[in-house]
């Protein structure tokens, strides 16, 4: 039976550069829709890496240069949703703001999420990407109804302060060992091209209509930039070359 995800529909660029971002974006690509991790320089592939960015497509774009950015901008306007986390000062200075996206797209949703900076993905990271991903969705519905955007605000902190949080996250051994979660059917398989398969949790909802699933294993390092610069953006092969030995691509 063919059926299409929830968010099919959308496209939603992931700008990172923390794991509630990531986790964030991840979830509207568990549901479907289209998410684009925009790296600037390319992340390590650990294990974290791999389960918070499945079911994306990556490019690599250094938007700190003027090209760079203008290209950025380009693709805002092809998208419909941006979901970022870094600190006020690189925000302004890389014109990831609100008002100067809005100026790009008027009906963009943007998500701002706030992290604690903690090393490696902690509890508050995991709180704050799901409450981000949980605004989005009722963002969506919202423009779906008016054809308005909006800005959210994620603060890792304050989330985890509502929920009086303060537990940690068992590490991948205690999960992976667990018999109960495994009888719950908690893992899904994923196969990548260089990990080989690797087991992670899997969508953290049930819909018995559109039923998701890891569709997608987390992408190598700009293994998608010919269809982001190409196909969405139009570049020409001599185009892009010449990004590429200028380091902004």
């Amino acid at each position: 039976m063919y059926y299409r995800l929830p968010l099919a529909t959308y496209r939603v660029l992931d700008l990172g550069p923390g794991p509630a971002a990531a986790l964030a974006a991840r979830l509207l690509g568990d549901a479907g829709a289209e998410v684009i991790a925009v790296e600037r320089k390319p992340a390590e592939r650990t294990p974290s890496f791999l389960q918070l960015n499945r079911d994306k497509l990556a490019c690599t774009l250094d938007f700190a240069t003027p090209a760079g950015a203008s290209l950025l901008h380009r693709l805002v306007a092809l998208s419909d949703v941006v979901v970022e986390g870094c600190d006020a000062t690189e925000r302004s200075r890389l014109g990831l703001d609100y008002e100067t996206l809005r100026s790009i797209r008027s009906d963009i949703i943007v998500a701002t999420v706030r992290e604690t900076r903690a090393e490696g993905t902690s509890v508050s990271d995991v709180v704050a990407g799901t409450a981000a991903a949980s605004a989005l969705f009722v963002a969506l519905l919202h423009e779906r109804n008016t054809g308005e955007g909006q800005h959210i605000e994620v603060d890792a902190a304050q989330v985890m302060k509502s929920f009086g949080g303060g537990a940690s996250l068992p590490s991948r051994e205690e999960a992976l060992s667990d018999r109960s979660l495994r009888d719950r059917l908690f893992f899904e398989p994923v196969a990548h091209a260089r990990e080989g398969v690797v087991e992670m949790p899997a969508v953290p909802w049930r819909l018995g209509l559109t039923p998701c699933h890891v569709r997608l294993p987390a992408p190598q390092p700009g293994e998608h930039s010919a269809y982001v610069f190409g196909g969405l953006l139009g570049l020409s092969d001599s185009e892009l070359a010449q990004l590429q030995a200028q380091g902004i691509v």
